[in-house]
C-alpha cells in the first residue's frame, strides 16, 4: 500500500512539475493544447475595435497589423495619402479577420498588413496564418501590400523556438499569389531590433522607407 501512495505521490509531483515547465518554457504539449483554444481578443482588443466602429474613416490607405506596426503614427510617416490606422497590439490573423468589417470600412484601394508575429507565438499552424491572409485579401479587395514579419533575437528567451517558423512564414509568405509581397530580409535585421520582437527607431524607419518602395511613383521622392 505504502508503495501505491509513494508511486501515485511522485506521478502527482512529475505531473506538476511537467505542467509547470510546459507553461514556463512553453514546450510539449503547450502549443498542441493553446491551439485548440479560441483566439479571443483580449478586453483592451475589444474596446479598440469599438473604437474603431465608432469612429470610421474612410482613406487612400488602412494598415492593419499588430503592436509591431502600431509603434508610429502612420498619417506621419506617409502624409501623401490619408492613412487610415487599424493596428491592435496582439493582434493575430483570426483577429484581422473578426475584425474586417471595422477594416472594409476604411474603403482603401491599397492595405498594407503585417501579421503573423503573435500567431506563431501561439503555435498556430502555418496553413491557418496564411488561410486567414488569404480571406483578408479577398475580403477587402484592390491591393494588398503584406511584409515579412521580423526577426526575433535572443533578447526574447523563446527565440530560438520561433525562428524556424518565422524563416519557414516569410519564404511561404514570399510566394503567396494575389498580394505584393515586401520582403524585410536583409533589410531589418537583429540589430533593429529593441525587445526581441519589436523595432527600434531605426528599424521603423527603414521599414517605411520599404512601404514608401512598394507605393511608388506617386510617393514624393
Amino acid at each position: 500500500m505504502k508503495r501505491i501512495v509513494l508511486l501515485a505521490a511522485l506521478c502527482a509531483a512529475l505531473g506538476f512539475a511537467w505542467g509547470a515547465a510546459t507553461i514556463a518554457f512553453r514546450i510539449f504539449p503547450f502549443f498542441q493544447i493553446k491551439s485548440l483554444v479560441p483566439e479571443e481578443q483580449s478586453p483592451i482588443q475589444m474596446e479598440m475595435q469599438k473604437l474603431f466602429e465608432m469612429y470610421p474613416r474612410k482613406g487612400d490607405i488602412v494598415v492593419v497589423g499588430d503592436s509591431i506596426l502600431n509603434e508610429i503614427n502612420w498619417q506621419d510617416a506617409i502624409p501623401e495619402f490619408v492613412v487610415v490606422q487599424r493596428t491592435i497590439g496582439g493582434s493575430t490573423s483570426q483577429h484581422i479577420v473578426d475584425r474586417i468589417s471595422s477594416i472594409k470600412a476604411a474603403d482603401a484601394s491599397t492595405t498594407v498588413l503585417m501579421i503573423g508575429t503573435n500567431d506563431i507565438g501561439r503555435g498556430v499552424p502555418l496553413d491557418d496564418t496564411l488561410k486567414n491572409i488569404s480571406i483578408i485579401r479577398k475580403q477587402l479587395g484592390g491591393r494588398l501590400i503584406v511584409l515579412s514579419i521580423p526577426p526575433c533575437t535572443n533578447k526574447n528567451i523563446r527565440c530560438p523556438m520561433r525562428t524556424p517558423n518565422i524563416a519557414k512564414f516569410n519564404e511561404r509568405l514570399s510566394t503567396m499569389p494575389g498580394i505584393d509581397f515586401v520582403d524585410l530580409r536583409g533589410v531589418v535585421g537583429p540589430d533593429d531590433i529593441l525587445d526581441g520582437t519589436h523595432l527600434k527607431a531605426v528599424g521603423i524607419n527603414k521599414l517605411v522607407g520599404e512601404i514608401r518602395r512598394a507605393l511608388g511613383s506617386a510617393i514624393a521622392k
